[in-house]
């Protein structure tokens, strides 16, 4: 069993990619928006980019009305034919959907025991379903979390997330987008994938 340091640091790894998962998938609805508005955030001794973007993030839970947040979701992500931005994997990767990268998703989640879920109408490389396989292989501590991470979300989700900053109509996902981007960075210090 690992150190109470440690397991908090992998709780509290788990829990974020659980929460960007969480808001991918669909809209906030108003359980979660009053959970973010409530929690309060303590002055630590080090500001960092995440610690900012946790506050960001917690601002605009507690500012903007739930209709407003669901209109920008439905904006960026679904849209009429589609989204503003497509929040896939393949897309990001190859300017494609359903391509090369996807397959080479598929093999790795079989090998690892994970199967798609019958009534999930998403492909596996979109951005909810990767964080919520990433949630569970840091929950569990499995080894398969570096790779996965390297091969399959930090080759495209650093550039989705700027994306998200630079649409004008984000603003609920642009603080999304920061906690994301910054949670990455520190991920990817954690992984050993400092480009020094």
């Amino acid at each position: 069993m690992g150190a109470p340091e440690e397991d908090l640091e992998h709780q509290l790894r788990a829990n974020t990619y659980g929460l960007l998962a969480h808001l991918f998938v669909a809209e906030p609805n108003r359980q979660t928006l009053s959970l973010l508005a409530s929690i309060s955030t303590q002055a630590s001794v080090k500001e960092t980019p995440v610690s900012k973007a946790w506050g960001q993030l917690f601002c605009v839970a507690k500012t903007m009305e739930i209709a407003a947040i669901s209109t920008e979701f439905q904006q960026l992500f679904i849209g009429v034919a589609r989204g503003e931005l497509l929040p896939y994997g393949c897309y990001y990767q190859t300017g494609f959907l359903m391509d090369k990268p996807l397959i080479m998703l598929r093999q790795d989640l079989q090998v690892m025991g994970f199967k798609r879920q019958e009534n999930s109408r998403e492909p596996e490389d979109h951005v909810a379903a990767l964080c919520e396989v990433m949630a569970i292989l840091v929950r569990e501590d499995r080894k398969e979390q570096f790779d996965f991470f390297k091969k399959h979300m930090n080759v495209w989700m650093p550039v989705f997330f700027k994306d998200i900053n630079e649409t004008p109509s984000a603003c609920f996902y642009q603080a999304v987008a920061l906690l994301g981007t910054a949670f990455f960075q520190v991920e990817e210090t954690f992984m050993g994938m400092s480009n020094d």
